[in-house]
């Protein structure tokens, strides 16, 4: 077995120390949603996406490759889906929709999936359309992305005679 110099032994633990530190951990990393409005889904009440990413020791990680992933349809990920953690190993972004329902948003740095699953639940905007139905008794209404925004009984007093 040949003994490397001391010089190239250092350089060859650092490059490897350098590896190890550029390695997300699930566990030490995480995700954090600001409401910042009541999640109407109407592509301007936003949610607030920061991914804090951090190697095994606790050390944040620049420059890294980040993706967060949206259940459901018609999200809008700003500035971009996919992007890069920057000198605090941090990422910022707004989830908008105009679909009404709930959504999972995964986040993957790297290669790795953090644990870390979070829920939020976009809602109905105001309606701007109304239909009555079961004989004159019930007004549905939805809003102006089509989500249904609710149903109201109508009762003898609120029918014009």
């Amino acid at each position: 077995m040949r003994a490397l110099p001391a010089c190239a032994a250092s350089l060859a633990l650092a490059a490897s120390a350098q590896e190890i530190r550029q390695t997300p951990s699930a566990a030490r990393s995480s995700i954090v949603l600001v409401h910042n409005g009541y999640d109407i889904a109407d592509a301007a009440d936003s949610i607030t996406i920061a991914v804090a990413i951090r190697d095994s020791a606790g050390r944040a990680i620049a420059n890294l490759p980040v993706r967060i992933d949206v259940s459901g349809s018609k999200n809008f990920v700003t500035p971009a889906s996919s992007s890069f953690t920057d000198a605090n190993g941090l990422l910022i972004a707004n989830l908008t929709s105009t679909a009404a329902e709930t959504k999972t948003i995964t986040v993957t740095a790297g290669e790795v999936v953090l644990h870390d699953r979070l829920s939020v639940s976009f809602r109905a905007g105001p309606a701007t359309r109304f239909e009555i139905v079961h004989a004159g008794t019930v007004v549905l209404g939805w809003d102006f992305f089509g989500n249904f925004a609710g149903a109201l009984p109508l009762d003898e007093s609120d029918q014009e005679q």
